[in-house]
This record gives structure tokens, C-alpha cells and sequence, in this order.
């Protein structure tokens, strides 16, 4: 270790830099030197940047990075009247879906049960509070479930309007590497007027305000979200209609250039315009690639399509189920499910109800009882206190 601190802190960064997320994990244990480097503000959006490069180029170079750090865990958020637990869990073919260690308390403060997660960014979850329909734009906040932090975000739009309450809000989170800098987006559309403004807040800047930005999205977002690239992307609402073809049905939101755009859909087979919804489709992140699961009651087969290249916009088919093999497949399929991924594949999850499909073998096997608000994340060295 001393020959290492000895080194220029050029080399040494580059040599932590290349090392996988776990080992990183482990080094910060090792002395408080250790500590300080791998928990520097200035080494967390470099280390950010060097994943979301692998991710963005190519699904190759991101595959085989994801492998060696960025396995996605699996933990369930447990609410109380006053407070939150994040509880890890970890599920393989013999034991089915486990609690492992102990459920790590997450600060009482700012926390409701009425939260819901809006969406994960890494190993932040996105809270805001929904009650009875309505939701308090004063109540978003970011958490990390592993280290118990918790962000409150400023509220967007002003509380003193008339229809303050009624507003829809979506939110997004993404990394700019032209600034080395997270931000967060945010959609509001006003029912009052039909007026859509979209705001970007600033991580880490101590602003108190978000700044309204020019670009909006050219069609209503849907809650199907997710994080890829280090960009925000959504499913509109009504891309079920007119599937075929490989339409408009995906806007993205580039945080380095605070824009939205459209992101080219895969061709899907052509059905009747009333015999696909939205709930056919589910957005999530695999392997640090944005994949899209096409999962039609009406269809004999689950289709799983992965954007091979973000640059170059190129879709592939890398997986084709046959949910007749699948022993225990729920019946009407997917709809009304989540979606998200887990080491071997994907999780489908509702209520109580969770089914592990192993992308390995075509095997589905189902869990029920006692698990729910389940989600899948992977690990950053991301703190909310360095922001």
C-alpha cells in the first residue's frame, strides 16, 4: 500500500478505475486511505462515466463488464406507520427467493408509507408520495437503501396553484459526462391548460430550485420507465397502437444535451390495433443495456429485444420463449406485471406473486407469500452525502 499511495495520482486512478465495482467495494474496507479515494466526489462520476461508456458503445463490451461488477441484487422495501427497512434478498433454483442479512433501517426522516418508487436509478430509488390518487410534489426524495441515506428533492411546481394536486409529474435521473454531474428531469403537465413544461435539477450543485429547460417531450410518458446509458427512458402512452413497424413508441431524454428524443422502437409483429395495450410491454435495464420485453397474452412466445448499440440505434431479438414450455405460466400473461431483471434473467412481479424466468435454461418457477415491493438494482458507489 505504500509503494501504491507513493505512485502519482494519475496512475493510481487509473488503476482503481479498472478494477470491477466489488473489489472497489472491498478496497474502502482496507484503511481509511483506501476510504478517501475510492469516496472521493471527484472519483465517483469518473468511475460513473468509464460504465456508461462500456453500455453506451457496444452490448459486448457492456455484457462483459456487467458481468464481472454489476450483477443486479434483488431487495424489498418494507414500510411501516414511521419508517422504511430495505430488506436484501437473493433467490437460486433450490432455495427459491431468501432474506439475506438483516434488513438495514433507512432514515425515518421524510419517510411515509405512502411512498411509491417512481424509478431506480443504479442503487437509488426515486420516492414520492401518492395518496388516494393524488401526489405531494413537496415529498420526492431520493434514497439509498444500502447506505440508509436519504436526498429530499425541492419541490417542482408551486403548491399555492389551484390544480397543484392534480398535476402529472415524471421523473428521471441520468448522468451527464460532459460535466460529470447527475441530474434529475422532470415532466409536469398541467390538466388545467394541457401545458407540458419539462424542469432539470442539478445534483450536488446545492441549488434549492430546478431550471425549466426549453425541450419537451413531443407525447405523453408512460410510468414504464428506465434507466440506461446514463439516460431516462419511457414508453408513451399509445404505443400499443400501430406497433408494427418499428414506430415512435420510445422517448428518451439525453442528459448531456438536456433533450428529449425519440429512440427508434424494434419491429414487432403486426396484430389488431385493440389486441395490444401498453401492460404487453415492459422496459428494463440488462446488463446495462436498455431491453424491451414483448410479452402478448395473445402471442405463444415472449419476445425479448436488447439495443445492441444506444449510437446506432440497433435492435436485436436475443431471446424467443415459448410460454408453453414454461410450466406454471400465469394465465392472461404478463399484463399489470413488473418486469425486472435478476442475474440469470428476468423477475415478473405482482402482489404477492413473483416468477423467475432463467433465461439459461427456458425454466419459470413461481414464489408467493410474504414478498412484495420487490426491486432489482445494481450496486454504485454513489453516496446521497457527497451530493
Amino acid at each position: 500500500m505504500f509503494k501504491l499511495i507513493n505512485m502519482p495520482n494519475d496512475i493510481i486512478v487509473d488503476i482503481l478505475m479498472r478494477l470491477p465495482l466489488k473489489s472497489l467495494c472491498r478496497l474502502r474496507c482496507v484503511s481509511k486511505t483506501c476510504l478517501n479515494m475510492v469516496d472521493s466526489p471527484f472519483f465517483t462520476p469518473l468511475h460513473t462515466a468509464r460504465l456508461l461508456k462500456f453500455s453506451t458503445d457496444y452490448y459486448a463490451a457492456a455484457t462483459a463488464s456487467a458481468t464481472a461488477s454489476n450483477v443486479p441484487q434483488l431487495g424489498m422495501l418494507q414500510y411501516s406507520s414511521s419508517s422504511m427497512q430495505w430488506q436484501p434478498l437473493a433467490y437460486n433454483e433450490k432455495r427459491g427467493l431468501t432474506r439475506i442479512k438483516h434488513a438495514l433501517p433507512i432514515s425515518e426522516l421524510f419517510i411515509s408509507r405512502y411512498y411509491e418508487v417512481d424509478f431506480v436509478f443504479c442503487n437509488l430509488f426515486f420516492l414520492k408520495v401518492s395518496r388516494f390518487g393524488f401526489w405531494n410534489p413537496n415529498s420526492c426524495c431520493l434514497v439509498n437503501p444500502l447506505r440508509g441515506e436519504v436526498l429530499k428533492i425541492p419541490a417542482v411546481c408551486p403548491t399555492n396553484h389551484e390544480y397543484w394536486h392534480y398535476w402529472v409529474d415524471r421523473f428521471g435521473m441520468g448522468f451527464d459526462s460532459t460535466t460529470n454531474t447527475y441530474k434529475l428531469v422532470c415532466v409536469s403537465w398541467n390538466p388545467a391548460n394541457d401545458h407540458v413544461t419539462a424542469y432539470i435539477y442539478v445534483l450536488g450543485t446545492h441549488s434549492s430550485s430546478w431550471r425549466k429547460i426549453q425541450s419537451v417531450p413531443p407525447r405523453c410518458l408512460s410510468k414504464k420507465n428506465v434507466c440506461a446509458y446514463g439516460d431516462m427512458h419511457w414508453l408513451v402512452e399509445g404505443s400499443h397502437v400501430n406497433i408494427a413497424g418499428g414506430g415512435r413508441h420510445i422517448i428518451s431524454f439525453d442528459f448531456k444535451k438536456e433533450e428529449f428524443c425519440w429512440t427508434p422502437h424494434p419491429t414487432l409483429k403486426g396484430l389488431h390495433r385493440y389486441s395490444r395495450l401498453l401492460e404487453d410491454f415492459h422496459l428494463l435495464n440488462m446488463k446495462g443495456s436498455m431491453a424491451m420485453v414483448d410479452a402478448n397474452s395473445l402471442e405463444e412466445y415472449i419476445h425479448i429485444w436488447v439495443l445492441k448499440s444506444y449510437l446506432k440505434k440497433e435492435w436485436a431479438l436475443d431471446y424467443k420463449i415459448n410460454t408453453q414450455t414454461l410450466v406454471g405460466y400465469p394465465e392472461g400473461g404478463l399484463r399489470k406485471y413488473t418486469c425486472y431483471e435478476w442475474e440469470h434473467g428476468i423477475a415478473i412481479h405482482k402482489g404477492d406473486m413473483c416468477y423467475f424466468l432463467d433465461l439459461r435454461c427456458d425454466s419459470l418457477k413461481c414464489v408467493k407469500g410474504g414478498f412484495e415491493n420487490i426491486y432489482s438494482f445494481t450496486g454504485s458507489l454513489i453516496s446521497l452525502k457527497k451530493l
